[in-house]
């Protein structure tokens, strides 16, 4: 019996090991609970393990955070095999997030990894590791044209949104990942001395962490009623392979052509089937898994 509770406490105490060893970092109190939901998602990196997260975030950390944001997404952890093209740092996490196309330096040689961190490049490595997850190597190449919002409701300050990070900035505001500062301002960089002085375009740690949250329980997230109408498509577009594989053998095309009527007539119901989905309340999961069937109609399209 006395052994039967030396067990019982040892499994009590394995299970209680993770709360007990959570991280002991400062925050604010409104991103606490958010925060617990980015420790469970395992989006905290070695370099914010019991930091003050209050505190701006540099290019480095959020390199970090963004090779975390990747991993929850694809479940595979990353590993560093790409050259390192910077003379400014060696750090792991930056030569991970460089090797997945997520970050670029600030010249070909600099990466800058102890400066501040600005909105409009948060915004901009985020969506690189969305556009990993495009179906294609075509589509991944072309990422920034594919995210493009077709007409986002423009911020005040767009003006001041650098030309590269643009559609970056609009496709997460889109999916509500990203907000303004109020006054309908996204404050994409600092434009002044004072503005650097006061960190007015920057993000904090805490900040950073929170955007990681968004972004993957959006990835993680397909609504039933939209994998629903995606798969009905996806069925479609197999009945619609079939059938040109068919026509394409064909002597006679005559007898094909009721068939091809009734496809057309599907053709425009699924389209306008799938149009009716988009309500401004899609999530990135959503997206990209519509994505997916595009791409195989793009491959089944360029076979005939």
């Amino acid at each position: 019996m006395k052994k039967f509770y030396v067990t019982l406490s040892l499994l009590i105490c394995l299970a209680l090991m993770p709360v007990l060893c959570m991280a002991s970092y400062t925050a604010s109190d409104w991103a606490k609970d958010e925060l617990v939901k980015a420790e469970n998602l395992a989006l905290f990196p070695d370099a914010l393990q019991d930091a003050d997260l209050t505190k701006r975030i540099t290019r480095a950390e959020f390199a970090a955070v963004c090779v975390k944001t990747f991993e929850a997404i694809t479940q595979t952890p990353t590993v560093t095999n790409s050259e390192n093209p910077f003379s400014d740092t060696a750090d792991s996490a930056v030569l991970a997030a460089y090797g997945l196309g997520i970050v670029s330096g600030v010249s070909a040689t600099e990466f800058a990894p102890d400066s501040l961190l600005t909105r409009e490049q948060a915004a901009t490595m985020l969506c690189r590791v969305i556009i990993t997850q495009l179906p294609t190597e075509e589509a991944v190449a072309s990422g920034e044209e594919i995210i493009a919002p077709d007409d986002p409701v423009l911020f005040a300050d767009d003006a001041l949104i650098s030309d590269w990070a643009r559609n970056s900035v609009y496709f997460l505001a889109q999916y509500g990942i990203i907000s303004g500062i109020g006054d309908n301002k996204f404050a994409p960089r600092n434009t002044t001395p004072e503005e650097e002085a006061t960190g007015y375009a920057h993000t904090t740690r805490e900040q950073a962490l929170l955007l990681a949250v968004r972004l993957v329980e959006s990835v993680q997230t397909v609504t039933p009623a939209y994998q629903a109408a995606v798969d009905e498509y996806d069925a479609f577009i197999m009945h619609l392979s079939d059938f040109l594989t068919r026509l394409s053998t064909a002597e006679d095309p005559e007898p094909f052509m009721s068939e091809y009527v009734s496809l057309m007539a599907e053709m425009e119901a699924q389209s306008e089937a799938m149009e009716s989905l988009e309500n401004g309340e899609e999530t990135i999961g959503d997206t990209l898994y519509f994505l997916k069937t595009l791409g195989k109609v793009i491959q089944i399209m360029e076979g005939f």
